[in-house]
């Protein structure tokens, strides 16, 4: 990313090695405590949970690690598709953050932060913000640029998993203000003119599966809108179908429980097509079982429907004129079902009990 790195342990083995202005940016590693004043003159990114402080969003401010955080949830805030791409990858197995550093922007120096400038730290520092513990609203990692100066400072102390990609991404962002000391990081270089071949190909590569993620997502989506269709008609078809088993009562729901049972074979009688108008009412249906070719079971239903009961006694009251069917039918005392449907799918009804 870099033409010119050095490496070192600790910053004084830095020193021998460069002049500090002479370095565009530093990276803090994990476990180093202090660089000494060198963030103050570079754009500065840092993995270090043991780090004590660093330049803060304004000249008189600085941001150091507080408490450590108590709770479990967390918050990704809105951030560019790279940056959020890379939080997701590291976050994606995380079920906690408890005992994360919470990080704190405060005023530096003796008389510290005017209030004004410390206000506006504080609201770069939550703007910039990478990772937030979920009920204190306090960043556990945040990126921003210093306003005196124009560089950036990142600290993401809760160990990401690829942290060259996360340089990658940051110091572009940064570019975007600092093109002279990010100059490998410009927008000039995703111009085709200034690639070279390799990243030509891997350019036109990634153009190729995003063509093709957008085509598959349509193709998916269309399928989804005709599934839905196909749903929203096969639930109109259920309601005046066999839902109306749940849904119906008196006449329909007769008509709908005898469609049912002679889908299951039985051969079924509507008693209501053979009582003369104005006679008293019978049972509901009349069922036989084709395969009896004795034809001496019959059975009498009553069917019936509640909202809001499981039933009533009075119901049994229709079978009162059992022997009138006796005598038509020349019959022995026959079979008798009593059919309820309950409102049971409203979650209002659901602890009544069936009669």
């Amino acid at each position: 990313m870099f033409p010119t790195k050095w490496y070192a342990a600790k910053i004084e083995e830095l020193g021998k090695q460069v002049d500090v202005r002479e370095i565009d940016l530093i990276v803090i590693g994990e476990g180093v405590s202090h660089a000494g004043d060198w963030p103050n003159e570079a754009h500065v990114v840092c993995f270090s949970d043991s780090f004590l402080s660093l330049p803060g969003p304004t000249p008189n401010s600085v941001l150091r690690r507080g408490d450590h955080a108590e709770t479990e949830q967390y918050l990704l805030p809105d951030m560019p598709l790279s940056l959020s791409r890379l939080c997701r990858a590291d976050l994606r197995d995380l079920s906690s953050v408890r005992g994360w550093w919470r990080l704190r922007v405060k005023g530096q120096g003796l008389g510290g932060a005017p209030a004004a400038e410390l206000k506006k730290a504080l609201a770069n520092f939550k703007k910039g913000a990478i990772v937030i513990e979920h009920v204190t609203d306090i960043p556990l990692a945040t990126r921003y640029m210093r306003s005196s100066t124009n560089l950036g400072v990142a600290w993401l102390p809760y160990k990401p998993i690829d942290r060259a990609a996360w340089v990658y991404v940051l110091c572009t962002e940064w570019a975007q203000v600092d093109n002279k000391r990010l100059l490998n990081f410009g927008d000039w270089m995703s111009s085709s003119k200034w690639m070279i071949l390799e990243e030509l190909n891997l350019a036109s590569a990634i153009e190729s599966l995003e063509r093709e993620k957008r085509e598959t997502i349509a193709q998916i989506e269309k399928q989804i809108d005709r599934l839905q269709s196909d749903l929203a008609l096969v639930r109109v078809q259920a309601n005046n179908g066999i839902r109306r088993l749940l849904t119906t009562q008196a006449g329909d729901l007769v008509d709908e429980v005898a469609q049912v049972l002679q889908s299951i074979g039985f051969e079924v009688e509507l008693v209501d097509t053979l009582v003369e108008k104005g006679s008293p009412k019978r049972e509901d249906l009349r069922l036989r079982d084709p395969s009896d070719k004795s034809e001496a079971w019959e059975a009498i239903v009553e069917v019936r429907g509640y909202a809001r009961s499981g039933g009533n006694t009075a119901d049994l009251q229709r079978w009162r004129d059992l022997p009138t069917y006796m005598r038509e039918r020349r019959a022995s005392f026959p079979t008798s079902r009593y059919i309820l449907s309950m409102d049971n799918w409203n979650s209002n009804h659901r602890n009544v009990k069936p009669l």
